[in-house]
């Protein structure tokens, strides 16, 4: 199972915006692509217009059609925006958010997950004791240790929680 190591926020929040940002230019273009059904690229639109006129301007050639606007708008946005990501009312696709995560998702390497589950176990148990704030990471040694001192002071105040009782303890105390 993935596990994440971190999730860029900042960046997930500006693409979002920005598709936000274009849902007008989106609607635009969609509409603008109209006029060029059946073509996909700015290249198949030069063709079209340029042929269809005769003049080598790609400009005069979609002014002459009466399409300079259309081919202005798709000349810009046709690739820069994807129209898969809206849907019919131009909000933002699930689809596109889901990919969007996927990719400002950063997630930790197979071995770190199994460490990080043996540690977290190991960790559980420790604490099932009771007894987790008389250990201590020692600098020197570079180990955590168990401080039977502060075990000590700490059953003494009443400042942890007491072992579960288990088969041996509730037969010796009756």
């Amino acid at each position: 199972m993935k596990r994440v190591k971190h999730f860029n926020t900042t960046n997930y929040n500006e693409q979002i915006q920005n598709a936000i940002d274009n849902r007008k230019n989106a609607k635009d273009l969609k509409a603008s692509l109209v006029a060029f059904a059946g073509m996909n690229t700015l290249e198949e639109i030069d063709v079209f217009l340029t042929e269809k006129t005769g003049f080598v301007n790609v400009q005069m050639s979609a002014e002459a059609m009466g399409l300079k606007e259309q081919y202005n708008i798709v000349s810009k946005y046709l690739d820069v925006i994807d129209l898969n990501h809206y849907d019919d009312d131009f909000n933002i696709t699930k689809e596109y958010k889901d990919i969007l995560k996927e990719q400002f998702t950063t997630y930790w390497s197979d071995a770190d997950v199994k460490l990080f589950n043996k540690i977290e176990k190991a960790l559980k148990q420790l604490n099932n004791f009771g007894i987790p704030m008389t250990c201590f990471y020692n600098d020197n040694k570079g180990q955590l240790l168990f401080n039977e001192k502060a075990y000590d002071l700490n059953r003494q105040l009443g400042n942890f929680r007491p072992l579960p009782p288990t088969k041996e303890v509730m037969t010796a105390n009756g």
